[in-house]
């Protein structure tokens, strides 16, 4: 289902959220941006479901640049990041934590534009993998994906940056190896 919603995407350059639309996680100004953009190649795909879903569509209504492909399975998001260029952690609200989908985008090699503070934002800034835009400010959301968008060497060096990061700093299976291998040395040090 999902390919087949990407495939004719796959000369856009599109901008991806996924998750539960509610409180905390309030995509909606995509579409204020997706409206802004709307005569661009940039598409907007905003995966998942949740209590804001109506009122997200009737606001997108005519907008042929936004997509609402609905909750994706694991399997299904990876498709979606494949074809994904930007990865969105949207909230309305001053929020200070790192969002799960954070990892998920910087895994597929997408920069982040994100409105979370604290650490979510200084760990952009300090790898320069991405921006921080301010809650609900669309027009700052639209300005970081344009930068993106308008340069294509300095949106892969960010997508390489953001691959970089995560397969040295955030990949699990690289840390726990890494702890493994600490923690037997430990024991060959102090256990004789």
């Amino acid at each position: 289902r999902i390919f087949r919603i990407m495939s004719p995407l796959k000369d856009r350059f599109v901008v991806s959220f996924f998750g539960t639309f509610g409180y905390y996680h309030n995509p909606s100004v995509l579409i204020d941006c997706a409206k802004v953009l709307k005569n661009s190649k940039i598409h907007f795909v905003i995966a998942g479901d949740g209590e804001l879903m109506e009122s997200m569509k009737s606001k997108a209504a005519g907008l042929a640049n936004v997509t609402f492909p609905g909750w994706l399975n694991q399997h299904e998001i990876i498709t979606l990041l494949k074809y994904s260029h930007v990865g969105v952690c949207a909230t309305p609200q001053v929020a200070e934590f790192f969002p799960n989908k954070a990892f998920v985008y910087l895994s597929a090699g997408l920069p982040i534009v994100s409105s979370f503070q604290g650490d979510i934002k200084t760990f952009i800034e300090e790898h320069k993998i991405g921006f921080y835009y301010p809650p609900n400010d669309a027009e700052a959301l639209c300005k970081c994906i344009q930068k993106l968008y308008d340069s294509k060497e300095y949106y892969l060096d960010m997508s390489v940056r953001a691959r970089n990061v995560y397969q040295s700093l955030l990949d699990a299976k690289r840390i726990y190896e890494e702890y493994g291998e600490h923690l037997e040395n430990i024991v060959r040090e102090y256990g004789n």
